[in-house]
């Protein structure tokens, strides 16, 4: 039907574009465009806004769509985040100042959100496959993730600094979903119809939990972004978005930072982010009436402070 013929000009267009993202990395790789990284890195994310976008707005269910066809699709994603890793890769290794941090940042969030789109098109089976070819670069992707910090980092700053210094910060889809499956941690808000159900999204959260583990072996960089996703929290704060302020706040002081086996002591942009966004927290929690149910959720974000703070040099 259309719909069938729709997917096949859609994967054909795909096809034609990671033919030119390989031309691309092996222009990079030989060192021919210097000067070009982030017009490469904006082709990049472009190509992969594309499919995720293809993705979302699918049209057919999968049982219509011929397995040599999902399959070949399938590949075709695996292979345009490879090459979108490799151009970050190389990007990564510039390491000069002047190297587009903001546009490989973009990059970056972008894949996370594709890993999140290939869950929900193809399920959980396609999605761990996916997830095996994400996990070698997942050191590369982490630290694109904190990029915009590490080349200008100093021990003073905090949320405010990094919303200042990148316009660019907006809550992509990943860290949506990050959020909410962290509030469901917390048991709260069953009752809401938004929030997801435990049996979708666990190879992402698989992604997550690896991608912590190895956050946690560099301080620098685990630093950094925990220091991103607080600066997300402080937009959502800033959106009236509790949920999401609660469910990264989780993430950031449960899964980063409560640990015997992290120096808190030595993530100072986590901590001076934390101490920002601790006190506007408990302003907009004035600021709410008692029984407000937002309000509980305010609670309970600023509770998360407190083992943080009680173990480092803010009391």
């Amino acid at each position: 039907g259309a719909s069938l013929s729709e997917y096949t000009r859609t994967l054909n267009v795909e096809k034609m574009l990671l033919a030119i993202l390989k031309f691309i990395v092996d222009a990079n790789a030989m060192n021919l465009v210097p000067n070009c990284q982030e017009r490469c890195l904006h082709f990049a994310l472009e190509k992969l806004k594309f499919i995720s976008s293809n993705l979302r707005r699918r049209s057919i269910p999968l049982t219509e769509i011929l397995e040599k066809d999902l399959k070949e699709k399938f590949h075709c994603i695996k292979s345009s985040f490879t090459y979108a890793a490799k151009l970050l890769s190389l990007v990564l290794k510039t390491c000069e100042p002047s190297s587009p941090q903001a546009r490989a940042y973009d990059l970056v969030n972008e894949m996370f959100n594709l890993v999140v789109s290939v869950e929900e098109f193809f399920g959980y089976g396609y999605a761990i496959r996916f997830t095996a070819i994400v996990v070698p670069w997942i050191p590369d992707l982490i630290l694109a993730l904190g990029s915009i910090h590490l080349l200008k980092q100093t021990q003073e700053e905090g949320v405010g600094s990094v919303l200042s210094r990148n316009d660019r910060l907006s809550l992509s889809s990943w860290k949506n979903i990050l959020a909410i499956v962290e509030v469901q941690e917390l048991i709260i808000l069953e009752e809401e119809t938004e929030f997801i159900p435990n049996s979708r999204f666990s190879a992402f959260k698989k992604f997550v939990e690896l991608m912590t583990q190895i956050l946690k072996t560099n301080n620098t960089v685990l630093d950094a972004v925990g220091a991103i996703l607080l600066a997300d929290s402080l937009q959502a704060l800033q959106d009236k978005n509790y949920n999401i302020v609660l469910g990264l706040l989780h993430f950031v002081c449960v899964k980063l930072v409560k640990s015997e086996d992290c120096e808190q002591k030595e993530l100072k942009l986590i901590l001076a982010s934390l101490e920002q966004l601790h006190s506007k927290l408990q302003t907009e929690t004035e600021e709410l009436g008692n029984g407000d149910h937002d309000r509980e959720k305010l609670i309970r974000a600023i509770a998360l402070f407190d083992p943080v703070f009680m173990s480092s040099d803010f009391g």
